[in-house]
């Protein structure tokens, strides 16, 4: 079995995704203004250098078209984010598998990742059966 979880991660020194939310009508999963203070790993009780984002499909939205979604997405709200201080841009990708894993990048996603001029992070996990159900 193989997942595909993609985000969109958006990173600024100067970057301020609180106030961005409303603007570009978007529901960060996990983000943090510069100066916040860090909860856990290196910056655990020290301020954040930078700010961050992260942007995933919403529910509903069905898994085959995730990548899509997010694309279309940064079509329409790229420049605000760039405007807002998101200098660091890019899609990431997280793999799950529990045995052989392969995927496929479409010529349609590779023209999008040509125009929209943003780099492809992979991360791949290996997966126990029992631990299917917790992404």
């Amino acid at each position: 079995m193989v997942k595909f979880r993609p985000c969109v991660e958006i990173y600024g020194k100067q970057f301020f995704p609180h106030s961005l939310e409303e603007e570009i009508k978007a529901h960060f999963s996990d983000a943090h203004n510069p100066e916040d203070i860090g909860g856990k790993g290196r910056f655990e009780d020290v301020n954040y250098p930078f700010g961050r984002a992260l942007i995933e499909p919403p529910a509903g939205v069905q898994e085959d078209d995730h990548v899509r979604w997010l694309f279309k997405y940064l079509r329409s709200n790229s420049e605000k984010i760039k405007s807002a201080g998101g200098e660091d841009i890019h899609l990431k990708i997280a793999i799950y598998h529990n045995g052989q894993c392969n995927g496929e990048l479409s010529p349609e996603v590779l023209s999008n990742l040509a125009n929209l001029k943003i780099p492809v992070l992979f991360s791949v996990y290996e997966l126990d059966d029992s631990e299917w159900e917790s992404i």
